[in-house]
């Protein structure tokens, strides 16, 4: 099999972000090693030219193929296209902002190209933050107290919000990643400052979320034909000053709620029909137990920390989840690991 691996940031298709880029970089070399190791699979990537010093150091296997996207006449969506249509399938790494994972997972799906992941429709709502957690409350499972906010009302909700949510809350886009464009309000001139920076950027609707004390985590699954198997609770490294940033992930997290965590992310993915392969579920260990925060239906930055830890292939597993359709056997935890993005 030729596989595409995708990661958005590398490939050079959004500006010059260079810790995105660079934390990016970090899941993609970690997935195409782990893919290359494949008996009988190819592995090709797009890459911008700012990694070329760094892979002519590196020692990549021979079934392993640069794309450089300096190199295509069009635009890095179109070199995508072009790429995939000489590949079997793709793996594709992006975030869920502004509906880019399920643009460019429909755009795979269109060629008719098998996809190492989740399909275009759940990835649409697994990425929208509104509306997933509305499923799954609607589901029973214990999810913040959330309300959307359209960009151009942002501003006038202001005075309102504080008679509808307890200080201190969270803004957030209600697409994004990594903590990007979220801020914890603890009063009026915290919201102020944040509905005026977040005007200014392009995306269209907001969501006002109950802040939920507490331990963060992650649970990583592994989904194939609707079933869900929880590889990991990791403990979320996050800095927090106004807004949240992402630092970093550690694995595994031991915690008395970490068995009724696995089984809310279980149940949460096995919910959404359609998700398959790597998936994050964000939760938060509170004094009423795991409260579900977001989905992230795509490989994370916990798949960097994961590998380091685990007895088997994590790729392997993916690879199997994916293409047969159901789950594989879950690759033990031997150790911890901790990954620092800075």
């Amino acid at each position: 099999m030729r596989l595409l691996i995708y990661e958005l940031f590398s490939s050079g298709e959004i500006g010059n972000n260079s810790e995105l880029s660079l934390l990016g970089f970090t899941m993609l070399n970690a997935v195409i090693n782990d893919f290359a190791a494949i008996p009988g699979v190819e592995v090709v990537t797009i890459l911008d030219r700012r990694f070329q010093t760094m892979i002519a150091q590196a020692a990549y296997p021979e079934n392993v193929e640069f794309s450089w996207n300096h190199n295509c006449s069009g635009t890095g969506l179109e070199h995508f296209v072009e790429v995939l249509k000489i590949c079997d399938g793709t793996l594709i790494i992006a975030p869920e902002t502004d509906g880019i994972l399920t643009k460019i997972t429909g755009m795979a799906e269109n060629q008719g190209k098998v996809v190492i992941g989740s399909s275009s429709l759940a990835t649409g709502l697994a990425g929208n933050k509104q509306k997933v957690l509305e499923l799954l409350k609607g589901k029973g499972f214990a999810v913040p107290k959330t309300e959307l906010i359209p960009n151009e009302v942002l501003q006038q909700w202001e005075s309102a919000v504080f008679k509808r949510f307890m200080l201190p809350f969270v803004l957030k886009p209600v697409t994004g990643t990594g903590g990007q464009g979220v801020f914890l309000i603890e009063n009026s001139g915290n919201l102020s400052d944040a509905g005026s920076r977040l005007m200014q950027t392009s995306r269209q609707s907001y969501i006002i979320q109950e802040y939920i004390a507490g331990e963060a985590v992650s649970v990583s699954c592994l989904v194939a034909a609707g079933k869900a198997g929880a590889v990991s609770v990791n403990k979320q490294i996050l800095k927090v000053n106004g807004n949240f940033h992402f630092a970093g992930i550690s694995v595994p997290y031991s915690h008395p709620q970490a068995e009724a965590a696995k089984v809310a992310a279980q149940g949460a993915c096995e919910a959404i029909a359609g998700l398959s392969g790597f998936v994050g579920v964000d939760l938060v260990l509170g004094e009423t137990g795991p409260v579900i925060i977001e989905i992230n239906p795509r490989v994370t930055a916990a798949y960097i920390a994961l590998r380091e830890v685990l007895d088997g292939n994590l790729a392997h597993c993916l690879y199997q989840a994916c293409l047969q359709q159901k789950l594989p056997v879950l690759p033990n935890i031997i150790g911890t690991y901790t990954y620092i993005t800075d």
